[in-house]
């Protein structure tokens, strides 16, 4: 089962952490519109749903799983770290390696001083992977002790509100020395603060299976998930308004607004066929599946972009950056058809095609 109106979602976060770190300054952007760590959360929770809706009721092989994910995320990762490392060498700047080995092995959010190294968001990369390691091991043992979708929910629930509760202390107590410190990285950075919103997306897509139906027509699931997004829209646009009223400083960007993220993907996954027509347009859906190339090649776009593009041509900050999202845009979609679907598909392939050959050796 797949939920292409899922894929555009993809392109929007995405785009929304690139403004984070590039757009802020020259367009003089707030709220939801920087809202990248949030946006990240999102990553995180949908890739859960995802994979709860694709594989839970599956037999998963665990070795052909990792591969494959290995296969869709390490080759362009792979190819934006060499970039950045051999950007480093040409300006002359250290590469520390230890850095460099976490990164390539996605350890690097595990180390809070390393976390944002070599290449910034890849650290995300890092958080997945521990998701993909764990959940098969998961799935075996929610079928083992036979959880219910609603008891998962629950379960994911208490998890985030314990995570979250337990994050919110760090913060109040005083021990928060800022970004760069180890305390910003063990809040924001660390897998096991973004396990919650795993959790959260895996029992979503059990109860979407469970139930299996849709929103009841198409102005319901159009109000539903207008009332989704509002209510990320609200939250993102007002969230020191909302920490300044309540006297509490919020994790924002660590899960904290994972169980909304999961009502606008249920209420998208939930839409009638009409409205999942709307939004599973070919355009719409390539630019969802080019996301990945855009989120993890936009830091050596941009060095791109500045060095041959911006400078040359003396563009000023707005020109600059709208100019630099453009070519991003591009090379993604470059990257994803040309390179990243290819090379997935061939590693898939060729790894499918040695484990039954092994298997037929074994039976033999």
């Amino acid at each position: 089962m797949r939920f292409e109106a899922l894929t555009f979602l993809r392109f929007i976060a995405a785009a929304v952490v690139v403004l984070f770190h590039f757009g802020r300054a020259p367009l003089g952007l707030s709220g939801f519109l920087v809202a990248g760590p949030e946006m990240v959360t999102f990553f995180f929770v949908l890739s859960g749903f995802v994979m709860g809706v694709s594989t839970f009721n599956k037999n998963v092989d665990k070795t052909l799983y990792w591969w494959s994910r290995a296969a869709r995320i390490l080759p362009v990762y792979w190819i934006a770290i060499a970039f950045m490392v051999a950007t480093s060498r040409w300006r002359g700047e250290p590469v520390e390696y230890e850095s460099l080995l976490l990164n390539l092995t996605l350890l690097q959010a595990w180390s809070p001083r390393h976390a944002l190294t070599i290449n910034a968001p890849g650290w995300s990369l890092s958080v997945e992977a521990f998701f993909y390691l764990t959940f098969p091991l998961l799935v075996l043992q929610i079928r083992k002790v036979s959880i219910s979708p609603k008891i998962l929910m629950l379960s994911a629930l208490m998890l985030w509100l314990i995570t979250q509760v337990a994050l919110t202390t760090v913060l109040e107590l005083g021990d928060y020395k800022g970004w760069t410190s180890l305390s910003h990285g063990l809040v924001y950075y660390l897998p096991i603060s973004h396990y919650c919103s795993f959790m959260l997306g895996l029992a979503g897509s059990q109860i979407v299976l469970e139930r299996r139906r849709v929103l009841g027509s198409d102005f319901t699931s159009i109000l539903a998930i207008g009332c989704a997004s509002a209510l990320v829209l609200a939250i993102t646009n007002n969230e020191a308004a909302i920490s300044s009223y309540v006297n509490v400083q919020f994790a924002y960007g660590s899960s904290l607004l994972a169980p909304i993220f999961l009502l606008l993907i249920v209420a998208v996954a939930s839409a009638t066929p009409t409205v999942s027509r709307m939004l599973s347009s070919r355009p719409l859906v390539l630019l969802g599946e080019c996301s990945f190339s855009l989120y993890i090649l936009q830091f050596p776009v941009y060095l791109l972009s500045t060095a041959f593009v911006a400078a040359p041509l003396r563009l000023g900050p707005v020109s600059g950056f709208l100019s630099y999202f453009v070519l991003l845009i591009a090379v993604s979609l470059v990257s994803f058809v040309c390179f990243e679907r290819p090379v997935n598909t061939f590693l898939r392939g060729l790894f499918f095609y040695s484990f039954r050959s092994a298997k037929g050796r074994v039976a033999a």
